[in-house]
C-alpha cells in the first residue's frame, strides 16, 4: 500500500504463496489497482521474457530471504540498471556480499539499520542504492521500534517499505509517476 500510492505500476514477486494471498487481500481491502503480484523463485522468474512482460523498472526493492539474493538475481538486476535500489536484508553479511557484486554499478547512498525485534540480536538492514552515483553519503543510526510506537526519526519512506516488504513480499520492483 505504501509504495503503490506513490507508483504508476508496483510489481511484486515472492516465493510463499501466503504471502501473495494476504497481498491480494490488502490491495483489495485498500482499493489498490496498480499492483500485480507474481508467485515463485526470483531466480526463475526474474528473466529478460518478464521483464519484457512487465516493464523496466524505476526503483527495485528487495527482501531476499537470509541466504541473500542468488547471483542470477543479482546479474539480472546489473542488466536492467534501474535508477534505484533499496535492499532490506536480516543478514547483514549476505547483503554485504550482494552490495559488493553491485558496487561497479551502484552505489550506496543510505544505510538505515531498524531494529525490529526487540530483546533478540536480529536486526532489519535497509540499503539505498543509486546507479551511477559519484559520492557516498552514509547516515547511521539505531532505531529501537515497536509495533505500537513507531520511530520518529527514520525516513518515512524507509520506515513504510522495511513494513511493507516484511508483511507483503519479497522483492518489488516500481515504476515511478512522473
Amino acid at each position: 500500500q505504501y509504495v503503490a500510492t506513490s507508483a504508476k505500476k508496483v510489481i511484486c514477486i515472492d516465493s510463499v504463496e501466503e504471502g501473495i494471498k494476504a497481498a491480494y487481500e490488502n490491495a483489495e481491502r485498500n482499493n489498490i489497482k496498480n499492483c500485480t503480484f507474481y508467485t515463485g523463485d526470483m531466480k526463475e522468474i526474474f528473466t529478460d521474457e518478464f521483464i519484457a512482460n512487465n516493464g523496466t523498472p524505476d526503483v527495485i526493492i528487495t527482501d531476499p530471504p537470509r541466504d541473500g539474493m542468488h547471483k542470477k538475481v543479482v546479474k539480472q538486476i546489473l542488466k536492467i540498471g534501474a535508477k534505484s535500489i533499496v535492499y532490506i536484508s536480516c543478514n547483514s553479511a549476505t547483503q554485504a556480499r550482494d552490495l559488493a557484486l553491485m558496487d561497479e554499478k551502484y552505489k550506496v547512498i543510505h544505510i538505515q539499520p531498524v531494529d525490529m525485534f526487540p530483546q533478540t540480536h536480529h536486526v532489519e538492514n535497509i540499503v539505498v542504492l543509486k546507479s551511477g552515483t559519484k559520492f557516498l553519503i552514509l547516515v547511521l543510526s539505531y532505531i529501537k521500534s515497536y509495533p505500537s510506537e513507531p520511530p520518529t526519526n527514520i525516513s518515512p519512506f524507509l520506515f513504510g517499505i522495511c513494513f511493507a516488504t516484511n508483511s507483503i513480499g519479497r522483492s518489488w520492483y516500481v515504476t515511478l509517476v512522473p
